[in-house]
């Protein structure tokens, strides 16, 4: 694939996963979910920039690569979460769908930035599609975690709630 063609596909799926974290954001009741889309969000919005750039033939520089990978940012979201627990929303199974549907286009732009890694000639650019790269895989692991927490917390409301064991 050209690297033009390669970009164009790049910058259209960051602009489909913009739109879908706000989408999902908008959806969900949960105050820790909405923090989580928007915060994936903006990944999409500084991914999108880069590639717009790197379009333009603008290479990236050490300041567009030198943030905190989103797990670190991250940190700041799941402390808030920890100390509203008492306000947790029960999950929706679109929440669910939300987070599988992530989890997979995630899973696509890391495949897809990993390749780009290794046709790069240039290693500013080589650099930029690795660090996106890694971005994507922890977007994915936080999806994965997210995912988890949730399903956890509907089986726990379950058992809490008598469930099917006591005929609930």
């Amino acid at each position: 694939m050209k690297t033009q063609e390669m970009l164009d596909i790049a910058i259209r799926m960051e602009e489909e996963g913009y739109d879908f974290y706000k989408q999902a954001e908008s959806r969900t009741k949960d105050k820790f979910g909405k923090a989580m889309f928007s915060f994936l969000a903006e990944y999409e919005v500084h991914h999108k920039a880069l590639l717009e750039r790197l379009k333009k033939n603008i290479l990236p520089v050490t300041a567009d690569l030198d943030i905190p990978l989103p797990k670190e940012r991250l940190k700041s979201v799941f402390a808030e979460a920890k100390k509203n627990i008492g306000e947790a929303v029960p999950p929706t199974t679109d929440d669910i769908k939300a987070l599988n549907f992530g989890m997979e286009k995630e899973k696509e732009s890391f495949r897809m930035y990993e390749s780009a890694a290794k046709d790069a000639a240039e290693p500013a650019v080589k650099a930029m599609f690795l660090r996106m790269a890694a971005e994507e895989e922890e977007h994915y692991d936080i999806l994965e975690k997210s995912r988890y927490y949730l399903e956890e917390f509907a089986n726990w409301s379950l058992w809490v709630d008598g469930g099917p064991i006591e005929g609930g």
